[in-house]
This record gives C-alpha cells, sequence and structure tokens, in this order.
C-alpha cells in the first residue's frame, strides 16, 4: 500500500482535544507495561518494534499549531521508536520498581507534537530469574484501544519472523486514518446531518442533575487523579456476558449504563442525568454511499474515539427492567453510533449547530466500556501485562476533563470497573459507596433476567416498528397465549 503523505483534517476527538486547551499537550499518552518471554532478547525486540513504527503511518503524524489553529501532517520518511535499555539484574525489588517508574515517567513526559517521536519504548533487564519488561508509550493523538491490539499483534508476528531468520512482513495495511478523517470532513459539511441536529439539540438542552461534591472549591487536576476499582466475580461476570444480554434483549454497554444511572440517581436525588459516553468509533458504515465504498479500518492504527453525551432519563422507572428499558431507548435513539455530534459538534462550517452544542452545560461523568481485555493479548503471545506502576500518562499540573471517569472491561474472566476522581473534589469512601451501589444495580439487573420466567420484550427491541409499551404487551401476550394454547 502507498505511503500516507501530507496534510490530514483532524477528526473530531482530535478536535475535542485541542479545545481543552491543556497546559502540556505533548503529554497526554497511553501506555502498557509488559512481562516480555525470556527468549525474546532486547536486540530483536528492538528490530521488531522499528519494523512495527514503520509500518504504520500514524506514528509519521505530526502536530503544530498556526495561529490559533491546530493541524496534522505525515512527515516524510520512516517512523522510529527510540528504544532504551536498563540493566536492573542487580537492583532489589524496591530499587527496580523505582526505576521502572521514573523511566516511564521520563519517557512519558519527553514526547513532542511538532517534532516527534510520539512512540517510545524501554526494556528493562531484571536478570535471569524474571522476564523482563518492555514499556511503550504513544501519545493518544495515534493510537486508541483497538490500536494497541494491533501493535501488540504486530510486534508478536516481527519478534517469530526474526526468530525464524526470515524477514518481517507484516499484514497488509487497511485504509488510511488520512482517508477516514477526510470522509469524515466531508460527512460533517455535507446534508447528511442534517437530520441528526435536532436530537443533539434537545438532548442538550435537557436539564440534568450536577454531580455532588465533598469540596466545593478545589482544583479538579490530573495530580489529584485517584482510581479506585470494584468488581464482579467470574460466575457473575459470566451471567452478565453470556445469560443477561439474551434474555433481556440487552447489550453490555446498556446494561452497565443501566446500573451507572441507578446508582446516580440514587446518589443525586434525580432520575434525570447526563454521561459523556465513549465507543470505539471504528464504524465503516457511517461513510457508506453509493460514491462511497465501506472503508476497511481492520488495522488502522489510530484515534477513532466518539465521544457523545447521552441524556438518561429514569423518571417513572421502577426497578431494575424499567431502568435497563428507558436506557435501551435512550441508547438506541442515538444517530450513527454518536460519530454525528463529534461532526456536527467540532468539524461543521459554519460553526452554527456547533456553536449551539457548545453552550450547553457539559457532562460531569465519562463512561466507556473496553470490552474483554484478554483478546488484547492471546495466550500464544510473548507478552504479559505486568503490575508495576508506569506513572502519570497525562502531565500533572493539566486539568482533568470530567469530575468521574467510569472505565468497565473484563480481564481474565471477571468484570472490572475502575472509578477515577479527584481527591480534592471527592473522598476516597464517597466514591467507593458510588461504586458499590453500581455493582448492587448490576446483579439487581443479572437477577431479574434469571427470574422474568424467559426472554423480556420492549419497544427499543424492534427500531423499524412504531410500539408503544402497551401495543407490544398485548402482541406479546397474543403470541404467548398462542404457544400455550390447549389442544382441542
Amino acid at each position: 500500500m502507498r505511503e500516507v503523505a501530507g496534510a490530514a483534517p483532524l477528526t473530531p476527538i482530535q478536535r475535542w482535544f485541542f479545545e481543552r486547551k491543556f497546559a502540556d499537550p505533548h503529554h497526554w499518552n497511553q501506555a502498557v507495561l509488559l512481562e516480555v518471554d525470556r527468549s525474546i532478547g532486547a536486540a530483536r525486540l528492538e528490530s521488531a518494534l522499528q519494523r512495527v513504527a514503520e509500518h504504520h503511518d500514524a506514528f509519521r503524524l505530526r502536530f503544530t499549531k498556526l495561529r490559533s489553529a491546530w493541524q496534522q501532517v505525515h512527515a516524510a520518511g520512516s517512523a522510529t521508536a527510540p528504544f532504551t535499555r536498563v540493566d536492573l539484574s542487580g537492583a532489589n525489588p524496591r530499587a527496580r520498581q523505582r526505576s521502572i517508574e521514573s523511566t516511564a515517567a521520563d519517557l512519558q513526559s519527553s514526547l513532542d507534537l511538532a517534532r516527534g517521536p510520539l512512540v517510545r519504548a524501554a526494556w528493562f533487564d531484571l536478570g535471569p530469574g524474571e522476564p523482563a519488561r518492555l514499556f511503550l508509550v504513544a501519545h493518544h493523538l495515534v493510537v486508541d484501544g483497538v490500536s494497541w491490539r494491533i501493535l501488540l499483534d504486530d510486534l508478536a508476528a516481527a519478534c517469530e519472523a526474526l526468530r525464524l531468520g526470515g524477514p518481517v512482513e507484516l499484514p497488509a495495511k487497511t485504509a488510511s486514518f488520512s482517508d477516514w478523517a477526510r470522509g469524515l470532513d466531508a460527512l460533517a459539511n455535507s446534508n447528511a446531518l442534517e437530520d441528526e441536529q435536532p436530537f443533539w439539540l434537545a438532548d442538550a438542552s435537557r436539564s440534568a442533575a450536577p454531580i455532588p461534591t465533598d469540596v466545593s472549591d478545589g482544583a479538579n487536576s490530573q495530580d489529584s487523579a485517584r482510581t479506585i476499582s470494584a468488581s464482579l466475580d467470574r460466575d457473575e461476570t459470566r451471567a452478565l456476558l453470556q445469560e443477561t444480554p439474551s434474555l433481556l434483549r440487552a447489550r453490555v454497554d446498556e446494561i452497565l449504563l443501566a446500573a451507572l444511572a441507578e446508582a446516580l440517581s440514587t446518589w443525586t436525588g434525580s432520575r434525570r442525568l447526563r454521561v459523556d459516553v465513549e465507543r470505539h468509533g471504528r464504524e465503516p458504515s457511517v461513510l457508506m454511499s453509493q460514491s462511497h465504498p465501506e472503508i476497511d479500518l481492520t488495522r488502522t492504527v489510530g484515534w477513532f474515539t466518539a465521544l457523545f453525551p447521552l441524556f438518561l432519563d429514569l423518571s417513572g422507572a421502577r426497578g431494575p427492567a424499567e431502568s435497563l428499558a428507558s436506557v435501551k431507548r435512550h441508547c438506541r435513539a442515538v444517530p450513527r453510533h454518536g460519530i454525528g455530534y463529534g461532526l456536527l459538534r467540532y468539524a461543521r462550517t459554519p460553526r452554527g449547530s456547533g456553536d449551539a452544542l457548545g453552550a450547553m452545560p457539559p457532562a460531569e461523568i465519562l463512561f466507556n466500556y473496553l470490552g474483554q481485555l484478554d483478546s488484547a493479548l492471546p495466550k500464544s503471545s510473548p507478552f504479559r501485562f505486568a503490575a508495576e506502576s508506569i506513572g502519570p500518562s497525562r502531565a500533572p499540573t493539566g486539568l482533568r476533563t470530567h469530575l468521574i471517569e467510569v472505565n468497565a472491561s473484563v480481564s481474565d474472566d471477571a468484570l472490572r470497573v475502575e472509578w477515577t476522581y479527584g481527591e480534592r473534589r471527592h473522598r476516597r469512601a464517597t466514591i467507593e459507596r458510588l461504586a458499590e451501589r453500581h455493582l448492587s444495580s448490576l446483579r439487581a439487573i443479572v437477577a431479574h433476567g434469571r427470574t422474568a420466567g424467559g426472554r423480556t420484550y420492549d419497544p427499543a427491541d424492534f427500531p423499524d416498528v412504531d410500539l408503544d409499551p402497551i401495543a407490544l404487551a398485548k402482541i406479546v401476550e397474543t403470541v404467548t397465549r398462542g404457544k400455550k394454547s390447549p389442544r382441542r
């Protein structure tokens, strides 16, 4: 495939990033620390990493500010991933941890948007008795969660090719991030989004309860961020992932959101809430038209996230079933998987609806369901996630974008929900109570699915038919009665 060159329009999520005006935009990263199979040495891993960096065009992106506008362009030549080696073979465990964390922190703060590189690595040799550690950091402007799965697969494949002494031939690249960005830009300024404007403007104008704080005037800065986690056990997780979606005709993210809405409404005292929702944003069908075939993004590295506000109104909902039904209706009413919001808010010219959406009160809660993280590192991979701390992925002096960030994922067959908050705005005990309420609501929804006496239905399950709950109940009753009618 051709090498991508030249300028590309910023995508909505990139425009969102620059609109935040972070004090240090260079330090807003994603990073991983991995245990490395002992058969892979530093030299082979460094060579493999360079091949991977050269292969993906996103690592050649550079960002510069001209007057008041940021621009991105693909730099000429090959991308590089500077590789630092640290010998910790003679250090005790505490010294190792300090060295890993300090080295990682230095690399985290060393990325340069204008000059690059936007990816760096460090190899930590812990001696013959332990697997080495590999630290990888990339600026969030060029990677997302899906990108890491692609990169780690490619890195493992490159290591294996070098072990066998053959050439490194990585799977072909799919559509470029640049082509995707241009497609979104064209969509934003077409007539295709006209039907979405009333939805987003109406949703954004609805009043929602503010999030209570324990301290009203504390700075919500990155250095104040703290995280607690709460988990379901494996049996509960299996029921959530495998039983409940079928019984209640709901997606896992809808179930998690319904439980979150229940927990938040108990805390705020209001049944009307606004939550910012993150989705992966890789929705090829969004750009499909007679003149534009579906775009393939399966192996494209970049930041594709769709971020949009979701208004949830649980007024009148009694019990977990009705709350879930309400959340399903709200989620399924969102057009184009939420991508249209970012296009209208940030990419449309003239601004028009973007200014109107920007004037609305922002959501204070961020929700993201990351899915099953185990698939990022299959059992055949030579890498495993390591436990050591790697320091802040965002500049400590910067401000956080939300009061509370809720990230849910499944790892080692168990659901884990991480709650990140600012300790100058909330006490740890407050967030722990909120996290426990969320798990309790999740368990109530799962229990309802098991005791509902078969699959339950809601008008949101039939988007192509105009049904209200009463009409649907009559249809279900008629069909059920027909199935149970006695023999004549």
